[in-house]
């Protein structure tokens, strides 16, 4: 495919799109827009998503309407396993392209959160895609600033963390900004720790934890100096919270971090391990001690 800027200058994209605008009917666009995203399939065309987000945050106001079609498609109309959902993707760089102009910035930092809470993995890693641009064009800081209304829910607190983690967001994000990081991070550990007996095994809160494990050893290992803040949160009881750091501690030293820095992190996570209920009565794992296990031991 041609770069992007030559497409939408020759291709029928650029014409579908004026034709949508003028028009108000956006059919040929999205039907072309999903031809060249690139969607199912492991790499969305974030360069074609970027170049008409950015095209269409320079009309401002007159894209409204079909900004507003794009990011209110719903999982029946833009499934996620289909082309459409490249859509969604297109909206989040608009908003982030909006942002970059200085056009609604407030509502399109809030169209960014509404996507991050989408259930469609697609349309979150579009809304990660817009924050690491957004992170390296603004700085880390005001990355860190924005996402704090985002840690009150567990997909969006999910998405900011995963975008906190991006390399071009951390080769951005100053010293002074580390109190405003450990903030933002210590909120989404809150939550995930919080969470109501009906919402442990959603969704949303396994995809928080997952992205605790993985994305705080690449932040912690460019900012040590949040060592001794995860330090403290290793005392937690929680069984899920505690697998959590488990994995953080294994990504720390997978990036590099050495015994001198992991030692007291791992002393304070196994001295604050629960004990067994009652050890003189401990005999080991139960798995495969019931009948059906005895029954295929004698069959053997």
């Amino acid at each position: 495919m041609r770069s992007t800027t030559q497409s939408l200058r020759n291709d029928p994209i650029r014409l579908s799109l004026d034709e949508a605008l003028t028009t108000g009917s956006p059919l040929r666009l999205f039907s072309l827009l999903g031809r060249y995203g690139g969607l199912p399939g492991p790499r969305p065309n974030l360069d074609l998503a970027i170049a008409v987000g950015d095209l269409l945050a320079s009309y401002q106001g007159g894209a409204q309407r079909l900004l507003d079609a794009m990011a209110s498609l719903d999982e029946r109309e833009a499934p996620a396993q289909s082309p459409q959902i490249f859509l969604l993707i297109v909206a989040a760089q608009t908003f982030a392209g909006r942002v970059l102009v200085g056009y609604e910035v407030d509502r399109s930092w809030q169209g960014l959160q509404d996507l991050a809470g989408d259930p469609r993995k697609p349309a979150r890693d579009g809304v990660v895609h817009a924050l690491e641009r957004l992170g390296a064009k603004l700085g880390g800081d005001v990355l860190v600033e924005r996402l704090a209304p985002w840690m009150d829910g567990f997909l969006q607190a999910a998405v900011g963390v995963e975008a906190l983690a991006r390399r071009p967001v951390l080769d951005r994000l100053p010293l002074s900004a580390q109190g405003a990081l450990s903030g933002r991070l210590e909120e989404a550990i809150r939550l995930a720790e919080g969470a109501r007996r009906s919402d442990e095994r959603t969704q949303g809160r396994r995809r928080l934890l997952e992205a605790l494990a993985q994305f705080l050893p690449p932040i912690l290992a460019r900012n040590p100096g949040l060592l001794p803040w995860l330090q403290g949160w290793l005392t937690a009881e929680q069984p899920e919270l505690r697998e959590t750091f488990e994995r953080c501690l294994s990504g720390l030293r997978r990036h590099g971090l050495g015994d001198d820095a992991l030692d007291p992190l791992r002393g304070a996570l196994d001295t604050s391990r629960p004990p067994l209920r009652d050890p003189t009565h401990y005999k080991g794992p139960t798995r495969g001690r019931g009948r059906k296990a005895q029954r295929r031991e004698q069959r053997r």
